[in-house]
């Protein structure tokens, strides 16, 4: 659940090294901890979200690094999970493996559902009873259906565009993001 006031909030549990993460980040924010505690994946975690939704899963889950994805201490029965939430829209993702992905994307109003054949992905309206199909591909992320959709609104649509333009930078990019600037946008640093 977001804190209120609309900020952007994200949940992850049994991931890596990160048992229970439960974050808002707002404003500068510091993350501090021994090595192994999990700094890094929640840093990265933002980045595989938009890598997922703009590539797929798997090629999102990519961004975790090499060994396995469920934290060491979490039983098999435990999937990974991650939640990201901006007011009252959410992306729920249960990560059996890299290419095992249930999710559910919803706000107060609106619940995304994919369709048997995989292929399409309907909006469905909490309050009137009415659908409206998305067109998808099988394996796509429900929320890459909602940006494709020129004419969608609503705070899925928000959540989606956020983290379409959310960007993480490790060391080794900041050296080339110095020097040449981002081929993105305007950032430099």
């Amino acid at each position: 659940s977001t804190d209120g006031n609309g900020a952007f909030h994200i949940e992850a549990q049994n991931l890596k090294a990160l048992r229970r993460l439960d974050w808002s980040p707002s404003g500068g924010c510091a993350l501090v901890g021994p090595n192994g505690s999990g700094k890094s994946p929640t840093l990265r975690l933002i980045d595989v979200l938009r890598q997922s939704l703009e590539n797929g899963f798997a090629a999102g889950l990519q961004g975790l690094g090499a060994g396995p994805l469920r934290h060491l201490d979490a039983p098999n029965t435990k999937p990974v999970q991650i939640q990201v939430n901006l007011r009252t829209a959410k992306w729920q993702l249960a990560i059996a493996g890299m290419s095992k992905v249930r999710e559910v994307a919803e706000d107060d109003g609106v619940a995304l559902q994919r369709g048997a054949s995989g292929t399409s992905v309907t909006a469905a309206s909490k309050a009137s009873n009415q659908s409206i199909g998305l067109p998808s591909e099988p394996g796509e992320p429900m929320l890459r259906a909602v940006l494709r959709r020129e004419n969608s609104q609503g705070p899925l649509r928000e959540l989606a565009a956020m983290i379409a333009r959310s960007r993480f930078y490790g060391r080794v990019q900041l050296e080339h993001l110095r020097d040449a600037g981002s081929a993105l946008g305007s950032e430099i640093c």
